[in-house]
């Protein structure tokens, strides 16, 4: 029987206790790595997925979800496929098969987002063990602004080849070693050569000697200047003589062009070329015929010389240093008016402004004019000179210099004014003497007559200039003295009598004394003398 003293039995709680500090420590760690990842995954500046071999997504950050519109809720357990384009779903495909053989792949590809819209990405795939499970760790970049610059080159490009394929200048595009990378078509036409055969052909075989040898002098310079000078352009022309493939020889004006990396070093040369075989052509036509002309200006006896609008001497030839006695450096400093007398200085800017203000008015006008100068010689005598003047134009019918060609006709001048001496002397005598004196020409009409023949007939001497000698004839002795008129004509040389009526009808009885008038050997008329 038991004691009714004995205590019940007393109940607790008995219990181990383990140091979990390291575990905590664990926990803790890899709370802050997750939340770490996390953070530091998002704050990527592309796009960031893992895969699992199946290729669907498992983990993303962010800019995944921003980026294709996908919600936290839609992206778990989604097939990568899914948010890449129709187009590359197969390429892309390969690429997950090629990371999970060979640990790595990358492609570029168009991402599909929800809303239909195609980003274009630089995609890299990355094999990640853990444990035993295989996954894709992935990274994108949003390529779109490059993809633009492509297709806008790709664009600018093709223009370009355009441009070039069709314009009739010559385009080369040379390495440095000056072999040709590409050529355009109007290359090969105007030359006859293929690229593939310019390729073959030694830069000496392409170019005449001189040419070659002004080409090397010229590039050895500009590319040492370039290579020193990474801003230095090299935009110089250069004229060349080149062999086409069937031997001949053209020339070509060529401007060219350093091409240069990022960095700014010289990667190739491009040269755009023209045919100038026609202008070079016309330069040795130009050249040879101012040989010719100044062979012949130097040489003749005429004075040639040549004058800017502001009537500044700019040639002279050596017949003009002649001519003044100056020499030709004090010619062309000698002001003008120091040149030519005031009166013929007057006379030469007269001239100069009518024929200047007719050029500037008429394209086409081009002065041919006469004008008689005296000209002050180095010995301060003087001497006459005739210049011939006209005008010289440039390309656009812009007149910008006259040329003159100057003779000496001081001996002329000379034999002029003796004969103008003589003639006054004549014609003093033939007015004062009491006799008639008369020309007619072969038709018998009256061409000169003397004063006195209005106190001898009472006639005008206006009355008579022109008119027929006939009317003052008696008619009575007419039939002669046309027969005398007609003998002396034809040469035979005898006196005339007969009688004249004056302008009252009074009959006069004259004598006349007459000789033909000769002009290169033919009778042109008679100069006779009358007496009463």
């Amino acid at each position: 029987m038991a004691s009714k003293n004995k205590q019940p039995a007393k109940k607790g709680i008995i219990g181990t206790a383990d140091d979990i500090t390291a575990r905590k420590q664990v926990e803790q760690n890899l709370l802050f790595e997750k939340q770490f990842s996390g953070v530091f995954i998002d704050s990527l500046p592309g796009i960031f997925y893992i895969l699992d071999e199946n290729g669907d997504i498992v983990r993303w950050n962010i800019n995944f979800e921003r980026l294709l519109g996908y919600s936290v809720e839609e992206l778990p357990g989604m097939n990568a496929l899914k948010v890449i384009a129709e187009e590359d779903r197969e390429l892309v495909a390969g690429k997950i098969l090629e990371t999970f053989s060979n640990g790595n792949a990358n492609v570029e590809a168009y991402m599909l987002a929800k809303s239909g819209q195609k980003i274009p990405h630089h995609l890299t795939g990355a094999l990640m063990i853990i444990g035993d499970k295989r996954y894709l760790l992935g990274e994108g970049t949003d390529i779109t602004e490059r993809k633009k610059t492509e297709e806008a080159l790709k664009v600018s490009e093709a223009q370009y080849r355009l441009l070039v394929d069709h314009i009739k200048d010559q385009v080369v595009l040379m390495d440095l070693n000056f072999k040709p990378i590409y050529i355009s078509p109007s290359v090969e036409k105007l030359l006859g050569y293929t690229l593939e055969e310019l390729k073959q052909l030694p830069l000496d075989k392409q170019f005449t000697a001189t040419s070659f040898q002004s080409a090397m002098e010229f590039f050895s310079i500009e590319m040492a200047t370039a290579e020193a000078d990474p801003a230095y352009l090299l935009r110089r022309p250069l004229e060349l003589e080149v062999y086409c493939k069937d031997g001949s020889t053209l020339w070509m004006e060529s401007m060219f062009s350093l091409v240069r990396d990022e960095n700014g070093k010289p990667m190739s040369l491009l040269g755009v070329g023209r045919d100038i075989t026609d202008r070079k052509q016309t330069e040795d036509a130009l050249r040879e015929s101012e040989a010719r002309y100044s062979l012949l200006s130097e040489h003749m006896s005429d004075s040639v010389w040549m004058m800017d609008m502001n009537l500044k001497t700019t040639y002279l030839s050596p017949s003009a240093v002649k001519l003044s006695g100056y020499t030709a450096k004090e010619l062309l400093e000698l002001p003008l008016e120091k040149r030519i007398t005031p009166e013929s200085l007057n006379l030469a800017f007269k001239v100069f402004s009518e024929e200047l203000s007719k050029v500037e008015a008429d394209p086409n006008y081009n002065p041919v004019r006469m004008i008689d100068l005296e000209n002050y010689r180095k010995d301060g005598t003087t001497v006459w000179a005739e210049s011939k003047l006209s005008v010289i134009r440039d390309a656009s019918g812009k007149p910008v210099a006259f040329l003159g060609a100057a003779r000496d006709i001081t001996d002329r001048r000379k034999a002029e004014e003796a004969l103008r001496e003589s003639e006054d002397k004549y014609r003093s005598l033939v007015e004062n003497i009491n006799d008639v004196f008369y020309t007619l020409d072969t038709q018998g009409n009256i061409t000169y007559v003397s004063p006195v023949v209005e106190r001898f007939t009472k006639y005008k001497v206006s009355d008579l200039i022109g008119k027929p000698f006939i009317p003052l004839i008696h008619p009575d002795d007419l039939p002669g003295l046309l027969d005398s008129f007609n003998r002396l004509v034809s040469g035979q040389l005898e006196p005339w009598e007969f009688r004249i009526l004056d302008k009252d009808g009074r009959i006069i009885f004259v004598r006349t004394s007459s000789r033909p008038i000769y002009e290169d050997g033919k009778i042109v008329g008679i100069t006779a003398l009358m007496t009463d």
